[in-house]
């Protein structure tokens, strides 16, 4: 649910900073599928079956080279099983937003579609962005200085509601109703 309502979120920004660019969402883009491993119950000589990519927002980069962008949006839970990791991103904000970026990276490599650019749209939990998604926002924001910080700061108080919104539900759905009050 909240990844849709951020998709929606995302869209209705750039159409409002990028007046007259077609914004599309939920786009297969060929060039990043990839071949899943074969299942276990799989017959002698089955194919495997092809991971496509649906990316969620795609949208011409502003400075008209022709290139698209490819947004993939995603909440990433800083919590991990590793001891030691968990440490290492308690200590420092962005950690697991990182490796969500680095993940993606990996998934969608840049030489299977050089002509395209990837954006992984990350946001921990507690509502600390990838360094990719803020880098992407203040490239997409408008060039006029006076607005371009107005809609920067609403676009960050936007996405802080839909992230709080979203913690409130996860610590709802966590929650025992098992036991009378």
């Amino acid at each position: 649910m909240f990844h849709k309502l951020t998709r929606d979120w995302l869209k209705r920004t750039l159409e409002r900073w990028q007046p007259g660019v077609p914004v599309s969402k939920e786009q297969h883009v060929p060039a990043w599928d990839y071949q899943l491993p074969p299942r276990p119950d799989a017959r002698p000589g089955e194919r495997p079956p092809i991971s496509e990519a649906r990316l969620d927002i795609r949208i011409p980069e502003p400075s008209g080279r022709g290139r698209m962008i490819n947004v993939d949006i995603i909440f990433a839970d800083p919590y991990t099983v590793d001891l030691a990791e968990l440490r290492r991103r308690a200590q420092k904000p962005g950690r697991a937003a990182a490796d969500y970026v680095y993940h993606k990276q990996q998934t969608y490599p840049a030489w299977r579609n050089p002509t395209e650019d990837l954006v992984p749209f990350i946001i921990e939990s507690f509502g600390h962005p990838s360094v990719r998604a803020v880098n992407f926002l203040r490239q997409m924001a408008p060039s006029d200085r006076s607005l371009r910080s107005l809609e920067l700061r609403r676009a960050y108080r936007e996405l802080s509601c839909i992230t709080q919104q979203r913690l409130a539900e996860v610590l709802r759905s966590a929650e025992d109703n098992s036991k009378p009050n």
